[in-house]
């Protein structure tokens, strides 16, 4: 009994089945427990990353808005992670942000002067400051007391005017209805023409962009080029307009000669200048600049530039010698493919907003009518047409952006494009005489471009193609009616035209970069084709001017910048 005793105490002694599950489960905890702490690491990390990536988007969007510093202490909190504002984020608590207005020599270094909302340089700031703070909640840290942890994330934007070179083309319609009254556009006290409210537009996209480095102060011309060319700007308009006449529509010290004049079909007015045309066999009124310093009105001129055709898809634009769409092409000034960047001669913070002067011995400002007594591109006179097609034009201003791009590497290409959306041109066999430009005989009636039929789907088309192959297209709906595209069976209205011809349109959402005016009181136009990105931008300098603000960007600086 002693014996069977003794081996089972001995048994006992060296039995170690068991022992491994106390090691484990020791081991276990530390893992887990680590696990744990990884992934509330990891969480920590990624809601870092989502705090400090809207506190950039904040400190962007104020210093977008700068000298105005009210508007950029909006534009913060809009942007932050607090509670009902854009960034907010389901992962943080307790978001807190504050924000600060600096003058740093840096940025002032690079021709960003420190400004205040007046464009005076007392207390004034060139560059602003965001934090923001927010408490993360713990999956397993709460299970030892640490329930949440608090992080933090800054960051420094400097003001507008470091921007990315840019090739703008714009293009204009300037077919006849364009010299109908716009009494919600009001330039220098009075109501103009939709005509020359376009071209004002235009003037204030000329105020926005950059016209050279901002090293350069002031700019370095020659030659209609800036040395180190930030933004440089051709202006393209449709109907096409007759080579030789060029020089007419966009510069304030050519006027049409009465011989000029007589050999093109006109009526020569009293004293060999131009003045009264009284054939009423073509109808229509327009604005014409003539000589002696006034404007004039005439009815339609019955000879001019027919529609023409440049290949989709071309790296360049040559129009030859009949008929173009680019206005600033062989001025004599500009570069080889009539981009022009002499249109300023200080980049827009070097003096106050409202000093920003254009320079009007550029060709592109007298083409742009911005200077004074000038008309600038005028719609259908002596270089006219009738009805609207504007898939050539596009086709036309994506070649010369091509061959731009391609002699200025790194500089980036946008189109904006301005219209009513209606594309109305006749057939040949259609048009209401044969001496009147129409689109020329034999031209497609199969749809696809170029054919007098479908004539908007080949515009979305054409600008569709534009931005599949890198370019910005900016649409600008100028009085775009819901009704119309008549050549379109129903598959567009000049409104729908112009929204899906912005880049990133689809047929069912609108793209940021679509614009309209849709209140031009004096045609009887007030339509519902409006801009759900940009609903507050209804008149076309105000459209202008924004669409100016993308090409001029706040930059991200480093926080430790003095």
């Amino acid at each position: 009994m002693k014996l069977l005793t003794a081996k089972l105490v001995r048994r006992v002694l060296k039995e170690e089945s068991g022992q491994s599950l106390v090691f484990v489960a020791v081991c276990l905890t530390t893992i887990v427990g680590a696990a744990g702490m990884a992934l509330d690491a990891g969480h920590g990390y990624y809601a870092y990353q989502q705090l400090q990536s809207s506190t950039n988007a904040a400190a962007l969007a104020g210093a977008a808005a700068l000298p105005e510093t009210d508007t950029a202490t909006t534009y913060v909190t809009n942007y932050s992670s607090q509670s009902g504002d854009k960034n907010v984020l389901s992962s943080l608590s307790n978001v807190a942000i504050s924000s600060k207005f600096l003058c740093l020599t840096s940025v002032s270094n690079l021709n960003i002067p420190c400004l205040n909302s007046t464009g005076s340089t007392s207390g004034a700031y060139n560059a602003m400051q965001v934090t923001q703070t927010a408490q993360v909640h713990t999956w397993f840290g709460a299970l030892v007391g640490m329930s949440t942890f608090n992080i933090s994330a800054t960051a420094t934007a400097a003001m507008r005017g470091l921007s990315a070179p840019y090739n703008v083309a714009i293009v204009l319609d300037a077919t006849l209805s364009q010299n109908s009254t716009d009494d919600n556009c009001v330039v220098n006290g009075s109501n103009v023409s939709e005509m020359q409210c376009e071209l004002n537009g235009v003037q204030t996209l000329l105020q926005e962009l950059y016209p050279c480095a901002a090293k350069d102060n002031p700019c370095t011309l020659s030659g209609g080029v800036a040395t180190d060319s930030v933004d440089r700007v051709a202006l393209f308009t449709f109907p096409a307009i007759t080579a030789n006449s060029v020089s007419v529509d966009s510069s304030c010290t050519s006027f049409p000669t009465s011989s000029w004049i007589s050999s093109n079909g006109g009526v020569v007015g009293s004293g060999g200048s131009p003045g009264w045309n009284n054939n009423s066999t073509y109808g229509g009124y327009f604005d014409m600049y003539g000589g002696g310093g006034s404007f004039h009105t005439w009815t339609y001129w019955p000879i001019g530039a027919t529609y023409t055709f440049p290949t989709a898809g071309a790296s360049s634009y040559a129009p030859g010698t009949g008929a173009t769409y680019e206005a600033t092409l062989g001025l004599g000034a500009g570069d080889a493919n009539g981009f022009f960047s002499d249109y300023r001669t200080a980049n827009e913070f070097t003096t106050a907003p409202a000093s920003r002067a254009l320079n009007t011995g550029s060709r592109l400002v007298q083409a742009a009518g911005g200077k004074s007594s000038c008309g600038g591109l005028a719609t259908p006179n002596y270089d006219g047409d009738i009805g609207t097609y504007y898939a050539g034009v596009i086709y036309a201003a994506q070649a010369a952006l091509t061959a731009e791009k391609a002699a200025n590497p790194g500089s980036d290409n946008a189109l904006i494009i301005l219209s009513d959306g209606n594309a109305t041109a006749p057939s040949y066999s259609k048009s209401p005489s044969s001496s009147l430009p129409s689109m020329p005989n034999g031209t497609s009636s199969g749809g696809t471009y170029p054919s007098y039929n479908d004539e908007c789907g080949q515009a979305v088309t054409a600008a569709q193609y534009a931005s599949n192959h890198g370019t910005i297209v900016y649409s600008v709906a100028y009085g775009s009616e819901t009704t119309g595209c008549a050549s379109d069976s129903g598959a567009y209205t000049p409104c729908s035209t112009m929204q899906m011809m912005a880049t990133g349109a689809t047929s069912s959402q609108q793209s940021p970069y679509f614009y309209s005016d849709y209140n031009q009181s004096g045609t009887g136009i007030n339509t519902n084709c409006t801009s759900t990105y940009n609903p507050n931008d209804t008149s076309i300098a105000g459209i202008f001017a924004n669409i100016g603000t993308t090409f001029g960007r706040a930059r991200l600086i480093p926080n430790n910048s003095q």
